[in-house]
C-alpha cells in the first residue's frame, strides 16, 4: 500500500524522517519495500499482509506508528455535522433491505442533496495521485480519499436512477447480465452478491459500481453507501470475473463492520465542504448482527515462555494499550477492527512485535532426548522391502488403478472410479496379482528372462456400500530359461519373510481356493483361523510364475519384536530320514508331529525334497528331513544323537502311518 508521510504526521506525532520511520515498521512486521518523493511528501510502498486488513488505510498504519513509537493512538477529532436541513417538503427518501445478511453484514446508506460536480481541490487531487488513485471529480474524489484513510470503501450513486427509492442487498438470478463502471457487461451467478433497486442492479456489492447509476456532471442528489460485506464472497466474485478494485482489495481481507456509520458520517463531511452540499436525509444504518468484540485469554506467563525471554507485565499491558486492546484479569478484549487476533499465540506475537524482535534472545529449543518411537507399519514395510531386495526382488510401483477387464479373473467384485480418466482406468485395484502379470509381460518383451517383483500398496474392495482399503504385499518369481521357481520357492521366501518381521506362528492350508491359481500347487497362508495371504503357482491358462499375496496390514500388526539369540556354542548334528506318506499328508502336519515329539535337543528340522516316482506307491510321496540336534551346555555324542532320532523316526511312523525309506 502506498501511504503519505505527511499525511500520517497529521494523525500521530511522528519524529524523525521518513527513512527512519521506514525502518521502525519494517522491524515491526510492516516491511517497507521503498520511499519514493512526491513534490515535498515522502511516499511509502507498504507490504501488508493479508490478515491485516485492518492497515490498509491511513488511520490503520497510524495506529501502528503510534503502537511503534509507544503512543496511544487518538481517533480522527470530530467534524461538525451540522449541516443545513433541505425544507422542501418532497425531500428524496431510501428504503434499504438486506435479503442476505451471511454475506452482507452491514449497510449503511445516506442521502446528499445540492451538490455540484466540479473538479476536486488540488490537496485531494494531489493526495490521491501521490498514493496512485486518479481524479475523476469532488464527489467520487471523496469516497476514494476517505477509503484511504479510514480503509472502508464508499460508492455513490446518482439518486436520479435509484427506481423507486429503495436499495435491495440480495443474490441475482442466475445468468444475470450487468455493466460496470468500466463498460464491461458481465455475467452473474446466485454465488454473487448485488446491491439492486427496485429494478434490478446498480453494483456488485464490494466489487464496482454500474454503469447505470454512476455519478455524472449534472448529478445533484447522490447516495453514499458504506458497508461491510463476507470477505470470501468478495473473493470469489472477484476472482471469477477477473475484476480486482481498490473496494475489493479491502474487503477480501476484512472491513470493521463498526466503521461503518462513522466513516460515513466523515465522509459526508467532506461532500459537504467541497462539494456545497446539504444533507437531506439522516443515515439509514441496517446492521442485523452486531458484531462483538472478541475475549481471547492470555497470560504473560505464557508469553514469556513462548518468547524465551521475561517482559515484564506492565510493559506488555502497555504495548496492548497502545494497540487498543483492553486488558483485564488474564483476558484481552479485541478491538472490531483486529479480526486477525483470535488466538494467545497472536497476542504473543503482538507483543514480541512492540517490544523488538531483535531483543528476543537466541536460544536453542529445549527438547527432550528419548528414544527413536516409529511405527509398527513402517518399520515392516522397511524390513520387507530390505528382506525382499536380499532375495533378488525388485520393487514395482504400479498405478492404483486399471481396467475392470484386467481384474475380471482375480476379482468378482471390483471397485469403480465414478468420474475416470478412461476404461482402462475405470476400476480401482482389488489386488496386486494382475498388475504384477503385468510388469513380467512387459519385461518379457523387453527380453529379460528371469525376474522377481514384488509391491508393496494399498488394494480397495467393497463390504457392502462402504469402500475399504487395506494395504498388500505382492510378489511375483518367473524364469524362462533357468529352472523356473517352483511352489516350495514361493512358499519359503513367504516363510522366512514372516519369520523375519516376527510372525512365526503361520501354517500353510493344502489349495488356496482361487481359481486363478494351479489346484495343487497352492496354498492359503494362515495365522490361526483367520487367512493372511495365498500363495503358489498360477493357473497354466494365465502364465508360468510363482506368486504371493499377503494381507500386510494383518502380518505388520501381528509380527512380534525378535530377540537376540546368542550363537550355539557347541556344534550341531545333522540327521536325515526320507519318509513315505500319503499324498494328503502336507509338510506343516510332518512339522507339527516332529514338535510334539517334545525333544530338548531338536533345534530345527526341515524339508528338503519331495518325491514321486518310480518305487513311490500311488497316491504316496516321499519327503525327507533333515534334523539338526545340539545342545547349549555340550557337544553331543553320537550315541545320544542315535538314540533320539530313532525315537523321533519312531514317533513319526506311529503318528503318521509313515514308513521309512
Amino acid at each position: 500500500m502506498l501511504v503519505s508521510f505527511n499525511w500520517l504526521k497529521e494523525l500521530v506525532d511522528i519524529k524523525g524522517g521518513a527513512e527512519a520511520l521506514a525502518e521502525k515498521l519494517t522491524m515491526s512486521g510492516f516491511e517497507v519495500e521503498s520511499i519514493s518523493k512526491s513534490g515535498d511528501d515522502s511516499i511509502l510502498d507498504v507490504n501488508v499482509t493479508p490478515n491485516r486488513g485492518d492497515c490498509l488505510s491511513h488511520i490503520g498504519i497510524a495506529r501502528e506508528v503510534a503502537a511503534v513509537v509507544g503512543k496511544k493512538f487518538e481517533a480522527c477529532p470530530e467534524q461538525d455535522r451540522r449541516v443545513r436541513r433541505q425544507t422542501n417538503i418532497s425531500e428524496p427518501k431510501l428504503d434499504v433491505e438486506i435479503r442476505d445478511k451471511k454475506r452482507c453484514l452491514r449497510y449503511c446508506a445516506m442521502i446528499i442533496s445540492g451538490v455540484k460536480i466540479a473538479p476536486s481541490p488540488a490537496w485531494i487531487s494531489s493526495r490521491l495521485a501521490s498514493c496512485g488513485i486518479q481524479s475523476i471529480n469532488n464527489v467520487v474524489d471523496a469516497t476514494n480519499y476517505m477509503m484511504l484513510l479510514t480503509g472502508q470503501p464508499f460508492h455513490a450513486f446518482d439518486y436520479r436512477y435509484i427506481r423507486g427509492g429503495k436499495i435491495i442487498v440480495t443474490t441475482p438470478p442466475s445468468e444475470t447480465s450487468f455493466t460496470t463502471l468500466d463498460g464491461v457487461t458481465r455475467k452473474l451467478s446466485e454465488e454473487d452478491l448485488l446491491i439492486c433497486d427496485a429494478g434490478g442492479p446498480v453494483a456488485i456489492a464490494g466489487v464496482m459500481g454500474g454503469a447505470n447509476s454512476e455519478i455524472r456532471g449534472d448529478t445533484v442528489t447522490i447516495v453514499l453507501e458504506s458497508a461491510c460485506f463476507n470477505p470470501i464472497t468478495v473473493r470469489k466474485t472477484s476472482k471469477k470475473l477477473g475484476l480486482s478494485s481498490e473496494s475489493s482489495k479491502r474487503f477480501e481481507r476484512g472491513v470493521d463492520a463498526d466503521g461503518s456509520a462513522d466513516s460515513i458520517k466523515k465522509l459526508a463531511d467532506l461532500i459537504t465542504k467541497i462539494a456545497g452540499s446539504v444533507k437531506s436525509q439522516d443515515l439509514v444504518d441496517i446492521y442485523p448482527r452486531p458484531v462483538k468484540k472478541a475475549k481471547v485469554k492470555f497470560s504473560v506467563n505464557y508469553a514469556n515462555s513462548l518468547l524465551g525471554m521475561v517482559i515484564k507485565p506492565q510493559n506488555v499491558k502497555n504495548y496492548f494499550r497502545y494497540l487498543g486492546i483492553s486488558y483485564s484479569r488474564g483476558v484481552c478484549t479485541i478491538p472490531t477492527w483486529r479480526q486477525d487476533l483470535t488466538r494467545p499465540a497472536d497476542l504473543v506475537e503482538e507483543v514480541a512485535r512492540l517490544h523488538g524482535y531483535d531483543k528476543i534472545p537466541l536460544t536453542l529449543p529445549a527438547f527432550t532426548m528419548s528414544g527413536l518411537s516409529r511405527p509398527t507399519h513402517s518399520i515392516a514395510d522397511e524390513a520387507a522391502r530390505k528382506f525382499l531386495a536380499a532375495h533378488g526382488f525388485y520393487e514395482a510401483v504400479n498405478y492404483g488403478f486399471c481396467s475392470p477387464l484386467e481384474l475380471a479373473p482375480f476379482s468378482k467384485e471390483p471397485v469403480t472410479i465414478s468420474n475416470p480418466l478412461g476404461v482402462e482406468f475405470s476400476a480401482m485395484k482389488t489386488s496386486l496379482i494382475p498388475g504384477l502379470i503385468n510388469n513380467i509381460k512387459l519385461n518379457v518383451n523387453f527380453g529379460q528372462d528371469s525376474f522377481k517383483l514384488f509391491e508393496l500398496r494399498p488394494v480397495f474392495s467393497m463390504q457392502g456400500a462402504s469402500v475399504i482399503e487395506k494395504k498388500m504385499l505382492g510378489g511375483i518369481m518367473y524364469s524362462e530359461k533357468s529352472e523356473p521357481a517352483d511352489f516350495y520357492d514361493v512358499k519359503g521366501v513367504c516363510a522366512a519373510l514372516l519369520e523375519f518381521i516376527g510372525l512365526t506362528c503361520v501354517g500353510f492350508s493344502k489349495s488356496a481356493g482361487r481359481e486363478f491359481m494351479h489346484p495343487n500347487a497352492s496354498c492359503k497362508i494362515m495365522r490361526g483361523e483367520k487367512e493372511i495371504g495365498i500363495c503358489g503357482i498360477l493357473h497354466p491358462s494365465i502364465g508360468k510364475a510363482s506368486i504371493f499375496e499377503l494381507n500386510w496390514e494383518e502380518a505388520a500388526n501381528a509380527g512380534e519384536t525378535r530377540k537376540f539369540k546368542a550363537l550355539e556354542r557347541f556344534p550341531s548334528v545333522r540327521r536325515d530320514v526320507a519318509l513315505m506318506v500319503s499324498d494328503d499328508i502336507l509338510s506343516e502336519d510332518i512339522q507339527n508331529v516332529i514338535a510334539k515329539f517334545g525333544s530338548r535337543i531338536i533345534k530345527n528340522a526341515a524339508p528338503f525334497d519331495v518325491y514321486k516316482g518310480k518305487g513311490i506307491p500311488e497316491g504316496k510321496k516321499s519327503i525327507a528331513y533333515a534334523v539338526m540336534y545340539s545342545n547349549s551346555d555340550r557337544t553331543l555324542t553320537d550315541e545320544e544323537v542315535n538314540k533320539e532320532h530313532a525315537g523321533l523316526v519312531s514317533f513319526l511312523k506311529n503318528k503318521l502311518g509313515a514308513e521309512i525309506r
